[in-house]
């Protein structure tokens, strides 16, 4: 990663910055804790202190910490390398836990009043149960130890909850895939008029049906980013920004079953030509999802009403 002219930080990627900003703040609390020397409550309790060969082995598993991290996101630094960021967060989280060792009581405790709140908001099922079952009924900061392992349990279920975004990405990554090529595929037919025996208006209606399904999900795309709500969660907002990349693609997809429900007059619009009818249908059916499902389900009613109808017959 190149120098900057103007500072001795580095430049990482764009998109590693904030956990450049988090590596920086671990390298300066613990240069500061390791040129510190013994707190005045040092002499208060032998367990609860550690000697100089303790702190020593402290700082060395948190100095090593976060030379991991950095190895993890230094993939930026060359060519065709892959960037582990959620290793180098894994190493950091492991920073933090290792840091407790070489923090003050009072430090300590105040950690222990934010870790508290965290837990409560954070966590859940097993891991709020093992929590409580930690802590106890008591209200004094316990030992550190127990500080370290809530910590972890709130570092896991964060670390859970980035690790499932990251495989619904490549969820929609694959699926956008598909659905790219499909929509090329159906493009590329209608142009050599394949649907001609079928219908005479039908290639015509696709081309215009996807044509006007991509920019119904484009719009609906656009809309969701401009009310993205920037109080939401981190974690919130990527999975609503990740799901939005795809719907130009699948509103582009569902022009094909739109323009078959239509034409098969499956389902019917009173006092509207099909001219008009299938354009809008698919627009609508790709800016709308909602829209989409609704007019599906009238389908599905409607040949379940025929069938049965004709059974009776």
């Amino acid at each position: 990663m190149k120098e900057d002219s103007t500072t001795d930080v580095p430049r990482w990627p764009r998109s590693l910055e904030r956990l450049q900003a988090a590596v920086l703040d671990a390298e300066r609390r613990l240069r500061r804790a390791a040129d510190s020397k013994a707190p005045a409550d040092s002499k208060a309790s032998a367990d609860c202190k550690a000697s100089a060969d303790s702190k020593a082995l402290a700082v060395a598993l948190c100095r090593t910490s976060i030379d991991q991290a950095k190895q993890a996101a230094g993939g930026g630094r060359r060519w065709f390398s892959r960037q582990r960021t959620y290793l180098a967060w894994d190493c950091l989280a492991q920073f933090d836990r290792q840091f407790i060792q070489l923090m003050s009581d009072n430090e300590v405790r105040v950690l222990w009043e934010s870790l508290k709140t965290e837990a409560d908001e954070k966590l859940s099922d097993h891991r709020k149960k093992a929590v409580k079952a930690l802590v106890g009924t008591t209200t004094d900061p316990p030992a550190r130890e127990t500080v370290a392992e809530v910590m972890r349990h709130i570092h896991v279920t964060s670390q859970n909850t980035y690790h499932k975004i990251d495989r619904l990405i490549e969820q929609i990554r694959y699926a956008g895939l598909i659905l790219f090529i499909l929509v090329v595929a159906l493009l590329a037919i209608a142009s050599s008029r394949w649907f001609r025996e079928m219908s005479e208006t039908l290639d015509r209606s696709l081309v215009t049906g996807t044509l006007l399904g991509l920019t119904g999900g484009i719009l609906s795309l656009a809309f969701t980013v401009a009310r993205t709500n920037t109080r939401a969660k981190i974690p919130v907002m990527q999975e609503s920004i990740q799901v939005a990349h795809i719907r130009p693609l699948i509103g582009a997809a569902v022009a094909l079953p739109v323009i078959l429900i239509l034409e098969a007059e499956v389902v019917t619009v009173p006092q509207i030509s099909k001219t008009w009818l299938i354009p809008v249908a698919c627009f609508l059916a790709g800016f709308s999802e909602r829209w989409f499902l609704g007019l599906v389900t009238g389908a599905e009613r409607a040949i379940r009403t025929k069938g049965a109808d004709d059974d009776k017959s």
